[in-house]
């Protein structure tokens, strides 16, 4: 048996291993896994320790961490068992995240109010990752198939009927609801904007808990929904079935359907929900149980499948899909919700999504219960009935246990048991997938936050202390003072020297041309990936057919080709941003060479200060990441952020409403479709040409204005900076007071640090 202990800090993102009490060594195959977050590693962690120990298959565990990363090594730990390796655990359970976030944060205030570090938090870049990290908006994005009860499911979580839910297609505009605790329930302001998010009306008041405030609002919220002016239906209230917190503020954005949407631009929006692997937002995937398969989602589970085989645990756990309508199965019908769940599973594994999580629920239910818990004059004659017989049936019938059905950890079961939920809004499932929304929070939202915050404090405790350890190093003999003016005057040489014909700034000016050998790998493999869709579709248009079969595969393949369009515009879009901070990581890399070039022909003078010089010039604050370097966009708010709508390319549009008008007026009983791919399949091609060459012009424009900035910073903030920094270590040489006063001070700096320090390692402490 082997024993392995597992020490792992979610805040300072740290693993420690010891193996049969013994630290691993620093290059074996648990370094990999020592700055990763335990989700990126754990699934397959029991099945590495197998191969590593050469079959061994006993293994005593003991593991400390906060309760959500208990959670998942309990499962992975069961999965294991499953596997035939035979795995004992126990552990440690630490506090979690949101008192160390408000601890963080007092620490955030004080250092903006502390003398020495106020004037390094006041940067664009410490302030961006400040604003970041305690952005209190967590959003949850909800997409659904057609009709499938998805406005039904976020009214169930608002307590009222606010949102149109009818048997159809309703949702055609984006909706976003920002929690507000302090609101009474049933109570929302409401506000709209257009596509560049100029109002379009003024925000009004609702109330819901009348059946006249619920029947008014309901005709706004309509007629708002179907006005081809709207883009986006701004909604505040409280969203009461989820856990209240200080530090977290809910914001669930409803968005149209695949097939329902009154703006292109809205697919795009909801396929870069989607794809944001920054903020790693929870999804709520809604399933009609009684559709499965009805293939109207196909590019939006592509896209999911590709985003899910990515990143760990985290990007399945953020991915929830909800099979709604499971109230329409009764047993003694012989219709059973198990049998529904086995076909969703299989649905979402054809579409590439391995082992997805499932949950089955009622929202229909969910809603009735919880409006008549409002008011019941809410409810009217029919659904007084239909809440009647829902009661009825859920309460007396085993099968309609919806909980017992989903993939709930222990954690997340008594959670929901200790709620004391009545037995018809507990089987309900809705509460449970309410409480799945709470654990994602706490899992991963909250120690995200922690650790921006600390790494930001990092960074400013870093510039501090080069600046005093600087100063400090004052504090020496004569003849090392006298190297020290040496330096200087030779430091300011060679800086001056960078600026001159064929100096360093040149050989910067140089490199704006061309694409870094990755990026165009990257736009290479684009295209490949191109061409073999468009050969996909072409062979799909072969033989003849009638012309309303003709209508029907030109109706499919526009709407296919439009999400292919917008999938090749979030995939180009990501090559962009990654080609600019890789541009940015590299200019950093290229500033740090070029200071130590400044440095290379005075390490021979072996001063302890030069080391200190080096780090202070080094830390010397740029901001590479300007809005005019990114890719063009108009500012378009969605979610609770405001999001790049790139306008480097130009919308999708095919003529398939030009197609279809010829056929009417044909004659003829049949058309040709290799006569139709023919004349078309070069136009959808070069549609895409078109698109790739824009995204490539787009690079080139970012790469050559991120070196223009880094210039325009060389040939100015850097050398003033420079300048003065060289001008201040020469007072304090030719004057002894002034220098003994800067160690003094740097001295009572460096413990003004230390206890800082100390502090907020205190807090991310395990």
């Amino acid at each position: 048996m082997i024993n392995v202990a597992i020490t792992h800090n979610p805040f300072t993102v740290e693993t420690f291993f010891l193996i049969d009490d013994q630290k691993p060594e620093s290059n074996s195959q648990f370094a990999e896994y020592e700055n990763q977050r335990l989700q990126l590693w754990i699934e397959g962690f029991f099945q590495k320790l197998y191969e590593i120990f050469n079959g061994e298959k006993e293994y005593r565990v003991h593991f400390k961490g906060v309760e959500a990363d208990c959670t998942d090594m309990e499962e992975a730990v069961k999965q294991a068992n499953k596997d035939g390796i035979n795995v004992k655990m126990w552990c440690d359970v630490v506090p979690g995240s949101e008192e160390r976030l408000e601890n963080i944060q007092q620490l955030v205030i004080e250092a903006k109010q502390d003398p020495l570090f106020k004037q390094y938090v006041n940067t664009p870049d410490i302030l961006k990752k400040f604003d970041t990290a305690f952005d209190k908006n967590f959003d949850v994005y909800v997409v659904a198939t057609m009709s499938s009860g998805k406005s039904t499911l976020i009214n169930a979580m608002l307590g009222c009927d606010l949102l149109p839910a009818l048997n159809e297609a309703t949702t055609a505009t984006i909706a976003k609801i920002t929690d507000n605790d302090d609101m009474p329930q049933g109570h929302f302001t409401v506000s709209c904007t257009d596509n560049k998010d100029c109002i379009v009306n003024e925000k009004q008041k609702l109330n819901l808990t009348t059946k006249t405030g619920s029947d008014s609002a309901s005709q706004l919220m309509s007629e708002w929904n179907k006005s081809p002016d709207v883009f986006r239906i701004n909604i505040e209230g409280k969203i009461p079935a989820i856990e209240e917190r200080e530090s977290v503020r809910l914001v669930l954005t409803d968005t149209p359907g695949p097939n329902n949407s009154q703006d292109s631009e809205h697919n795009l929006t909801t396929m870069r929900y989607i794809s944001d692997s920054d903020r790693n937002p929870l999804v709520l995937y809604i399933l009609n149980g009684q559709q499965l398969g009805i293939n109207d989602d196909q590019s939006l589970l592509k896209q999911i499948a590709d985003v899910m085989s990515k990143g760990g645990k985290q990007s399945k756990d953020r991915f929830i899909f909800v099979i709604n309508k499971a109230d329409v199965f009764d047993p003694e019908k012989g219709e059973y919700v198990e049998d529904v769940v086995t076909r969703a599973k299989q649905y979402l594994e054809n579409n590439g999504i391995a082992n997805p999580l499932v949950y089955p629920v009622s929202a229909s239910l969910t809603s009735l219960l919880r409006k008549r818990e409002l008011s019941i004059d809410l409810l009217t004659r029919s659904e007084r009935g239909v809440i009647n017989a829902m009661e009825e049936l859920f309460n007396e019938e085993p099968r309609m246990d919806l909980v017992q059905y989903m993939p709930l950890s222990k954690k997340t079961q008594e959670k929901i048991n200790n709620k004391n939920y009545s037995t018809a809004l507990y089987r309900s499932g809705l509460p449970a997938v309410e409480m799945m929304i709470d654990d994602y929070i706490e899992k991963y939202s909250l120690p995200n936050r922690v650790t921006r915050a600390n790494q930001a404090l990092s960074q400013i405790i870093q510039q501090c202390t080069n600046a005093a350890e600087l100063q400090k190093s004052l504090e020496t003999d004569q003849q090392a003072l006298n190297n020290l003016q040496e330096t200087i005057n030779i430091l300011r040489e060679k800086e001056k020297q960078a600026f001159k014909t064929d100096g360093y700034i040149t050989k910067l000016k140089k490199q704006q041309k061309g694409l870094r050998k990755e990026t165009a790998q990257a736009f290479m493999q684009e295209e490949k990936i191109l061409r073999e869709t468009t050969y996909d579709f072409g062979n799909k248009f072969q033989g003849e057919a009638s012309k309303r079969q003709a209508q029907e595969k030109i109706k499919k393949l526009t709407h296919d080709l439009q999400s292919e369009f917008n999938l090749r515009i979030i995939n180009l879009e990501k090559i962009i941003e990654s080609d600019q901070l890789e541009i940015q990581s590299e200019l950093a890399a290229d500033y740090n060479k070029y200071i130590t070039s400044l440095f290379n022909d005075v390490s021979e003078l072996e001063l302890p200060m030069l080391e200190g010089l080096k780090n202070q010039i080094a830390s010397f604050n740029m901001s590479l990441g300007q809005n005019e370097v990114q890719i063009k966009h108009h500012r378009v708010q969605t979610g609770t952020r405001t999001v790049s709508a790139s306008t480097w390319y130009n919308p999708f549009s095919w003529f398939s409403t030009t197609e279809e008008a010829i056929y009417e007026n044909q004659e003829e009983e049949f058309v040709s479709l290799d006569d139709l791919w023919a004349k078309r399949g070069p136009e959808i091609d070069a549609v895409f040409e078109n698109l790739s060459a824009e995204a490539v012009k787009k690079v080139k424009d970012n790469s050559n204005k991120t070196i223009d900035i880094y210039i325009d910073f060389m040939n100015e903030e850097f050398g003033e900076r420079f300048n003065n920094l060289m001008a201040d270590l020469e007072n304090k040489i030719n004057d002894k007071d002034e220098r003994e006063k800067a160690i003094n001070t740097a001295k009572a700096e460096l413990n003004h640090i230390n206890t800082f320090n100390t502090k907020i390692t205190n807090i991310l402490a395990l």
